[in-house]
C-alpha cells in the first residue's frame, strides 16, 4: 500500500470489476475524496443503477446537483417501494424551465399518473418554462392544463411572447382571469414598454415579468 502507484493500480482494477460491492465500498470509506473516488463512485453508482442494485445504489449515493442522478436515485427509492418519498422528491425536480434528462422518463412517467403532480406545479412548470425561453416545452405543458379558465391565460401568455405587441391592445386581455395562481402576471417583453405592464395589473394576477 505504500507504493506510490498502489492507489491509481487499485483504482484501475476495480473499474474493471465493479461488480465486487465490498472492496469497492472499502476503497472510497479507506481512501481520502479525490478524483479518483469520485470517478470510480460515479461509475460504481452507474453500474449499479443499469443492474437494478437499488439497495446498494441508495446506499451509496452522495447529494448531488446532477438532475440524471437525483431521478436516478428516486427511481431507486421508488423500486424500494418507498414510492411516497420518491414522488415527493420528484415535485422539487419538476419545477425547472428545461426539458429533463432522459433517464428521469420512467420516474416522470409514474410521477404525471399519480396525485402528486397537480395543476399548480403544472402552472409552475409553464411560467419557469416561459421565462427560460423553453416554449416548446411551455406549449406541452400547456395541454396539461386541465382547467379552461388556466388554459386559456397559459396559451395567451404563449401569444403574446411571439408577439409582444399585443399587450398594447386592450381586447387581447378580454376574457383573461386570475384563476388563482400566485405567479399569473402580465409578461413584460424586451420589446415591450415596461410602464405599459401596469395594465395587466388584476387581470392575470399583477405580477410584474421581463424576460
Amino acid at each position: 500500500e505504500s507504493y506510490p502507484l498502489y492507489f491509481y493500480l487499485n483504482y484501475q482494477w476495480l473499474s474493471l470489476h465493479l461488480d465486487q460491492d465490498k472492496q469497492i465500498q472499502d476503497y472510497l470509506s479507506n481512501s481520502k475524496q479525490s478524483l479518483y473516488t469520485r470517478k470510480l463512485r460515479r461509475k460504481w453508482l452507474n453500474y449499479l443503477y443499469k443492474q437494478g442494485k437499488w439497495d446498494v445504489f441508495v446506499a451509496n449515493y452522495k447529494r448531488s446537483k446532477s438532475k440524471q442522478m437525483q431521478c436516478r436515485y428516486n427511481w431507486a427509492e421508488y423500486q424500494r417501494n418507498y414510492k411516497t418519498k420518491a414522488l415527493t422528491a420528484t415535485q422539487k425536480i419538476w419545477l425547472t424551465g428545461s426539458s429533463l434528462p432522459k433517464d428521469c422518463d420512467r420516474l416522470l412517467e409514474k410521477f404525471t399518473q399519480s396525485s402528486f403532480l397537480t395543476q399548480k406545479l403544472i402552472w409552475q412548470r409553464f411560467m419557469l418554462a416561459v421565462k427560460g425561453r423553453q416554449y416548446s416545452l411551455a406549449t406541452y405543458l400547456s395541454k396539461k392544463l386541465t382547467n379552461a379558465q388556466t388554459r386559456k391565460n397559459s396559451e395567451a401568455w404563449l401569444r403574446l411572447v411571439k408577439k409582444p405587441e399585443l399587450i398594447y391592445k386592450t381586447d387581447f386581455f378580454q376574457g383573461l382571469s386570475n384563476s388563482g395562481q400566485a405567479e399569473n402576471g402580465c409578461l413584460c417583453h424586451e420589446e415591450a414598454n415596461f410602464r405599459r405592464c401596469g395594465a395587466c395589473d388584476g387581470i392575470m394576477g399583477g405580477a410584474k415579468v421581463i424576460i
